[in-house]
């Protein structure tokens, strides 16, 4: 029976990346301490996006503010925050390559060796609505290891080559990566080098599809909005399979495992992916969530927030468990 590993950023920041609440503070001091090896560029961009967030959006977390600038965009009204949402992903992006910290990636190394291959990566499917690419980064020190994106026609662009792979772990991305591209018109899905991805965003941001020779080639990440669903823009590229690939193994899975993610508010559609996903899973699904530890009423607020946020069917059926990302990774589970 199928297994599902649910990363959120709590198990990330393991590694280096922020929260989503510490986003701004880390944001800062990658900008104080590895800007002046930036392009002139991509200095502007970074900094008129942290200039916008802190004087128009002061109140939102990075999350929030991705959102709210794409909408705005999408409206193309002359209000305040007028921020490409492009400007934000280049400050995501720098953010999180410089945050990650290689020295940090060993949960995640036993991570994928003691809960994903020991027993079995066929019977294994890890879930992530993070943009980082932490755990393909702690993938590399494992011999034949690569992923599976949930994507049938990706393609490698501007990549170094790749070690020798014989076998793939299931990772799927529901908000996109930032080293992902992807071509509207031809639906190629690109895995790129992420300082290639930086750089395009530095320059016009549009490049020419190798597949099909034309200018229609995009950075695959998406704040955390309804877009990523059947019927909507995103529904003809990359992520309408990713989501499909979820929705399949949340359905079938025995048991899912839920590491460092808060269900935050601003993902509706992630919230309603889970309950509608998992109440209509005919095995009744264990389901356990695992955070750091807290102080007691930080703790009561936590499983108070899941418990409504679950609802009475699936509620009663949440187990907690209260330790750090390292110390769950390091324990070797079985399966179901």
């Amino acid at each position: 029976m199928v297994t599902v590993h649910f990363i959120g950023a709590g198990a990330s920041s393991t590694a280096g990346p922020p929260t989503i609440r510490e986003f701004r503070s880390v944001a800062d001091a990658v900008e104080a301490k590895f800007a002046s090896s930036w392009p002139a560029s991509g200095r502007v961009l970074f900094r008129q996006a942290l200039d916008r967030w802190t004087q128009v959006l002061h109140w939102a977390d990075v999350e929030e503010f991705y959102v709210l600038a794409d909408l705005l965009d999408k409206l193309e009204r002359p209000i305040p925050l007028q921020l490409p949402p492009g400007d934000v992903l280049y400050m995501i992006g720098r953010t999180l390559e410089h945050a990650t910290d290689p020295a940090r990636l060993g949960g995640h190394t036993e991570f994928l060796r003691n809960h994903v291959l020991r027993n079995g990566p066929e019977q294994n499917i890890v879930i992530t609505p993070n943009w980082d690419t932490v755990l393909e980064r702690a993938g590399l020190v494992i011999s034949g290891v690569g992923f599976d994106y949930g994507a049938s026609n990706a393609k490698t662009l501007h990549r170094a080559p790749t070690k020798e792979v014989d076998t793939r772990v299931t990772y799927l991305k529901l908000h996109g990566s930032y080293d992902w591209l992807s071509c509207v018109r031809c639906e190629t899905h690109w895995l790129a080098d992420t300082s290639f991805v930086l750089t395009l965003l530095e320059g016009s941001g549009q490049i020419e599809c190798p597949a099909c020779y034309h200018d229609h080639v995009r950075p695959v990440v998406v704040p955390p909005v309804s877009e990523k669903f059947p019927g909507t823009p995103y529904s003809s590229m990359v992520l309408a399979q990713v989501w499909r690939r979820a929705v399949e193994a949340l359905r079938a899975c025995a048991e899912i495992r839920i590491l460092g993610y808060s269900l935050p508010k601003t993902d509706v559609q992630l919230r309603l992916l889970l309950v509608k996903t998992l109440s209509e899973n005919p095995n009744t699904p264990r389901i356990v969530v695992v955070s750091r530890p807290k102080p007691e009423s930080e703790e009561r607020d936590f499983k108070r927030h899941w418990l409504a946020s679950m609802g009475p069917e699936l509620g009663p059926r949440l187990e907690f468990r209260f330790k750090t990302f390292a110390d769950w990774a390091s324990e070797a589970h079985q399966g179901p």
